[in-house]
């Protein structure tokens, strides 16, 4: 139980979950390693991130969605001239996805900007 854990206890096991998060790992493998269930890793992940620890998540998450079909799709989708708002309509997501995903399409292409 969380209230049995010491303060220090806490604090490292939020940095063998983020870890293990940064390494790859599903949030379900992490809650089997750690022994919580998968939604408490995340509650733990998006609730004890400080600002530069929860930038470096998101970077994980996006890294894990740009190898799916819908960030092809998106990349599709905008390099024929819709914008993000239009692709996030299509897609049934929010401006915001399409958005980082645009623009870690065009940091890794050294393109101009998809997005306006």
């Amino acid at each position: 139980m969380l209230s049995e854990l010491t303060l220090q206890q806490r604090q490292d096991r939020f940095k063998k979950i983020y870890e293990l998060y940064l390494e790859g790992k599903s949030l379900r493998a992490i809650s089997m390693i750690i022994g919580i269930s998968h939604e408490r890793v995340r509650q733990i992940l998006t609730t004890r991130s400080n600002s530069f620890e929860y930038i470096k998540i998101r970077e994980a998450i996006d890294a894990r969605k740009s190898k799916t079909w819908q960030s092809s799709e998106i990349i599709t989708l905008l390099n024929v001239g819709n914008s993000c708002s239009a692709v996030a309509k299509i897609l049934n997501i929010s401006v915001s996805a399409v958005k980082r995903i645009s623009s870690r399409y065009n940091k890794e292409k050294s393109q101009k900007t998809l997005c306006k």
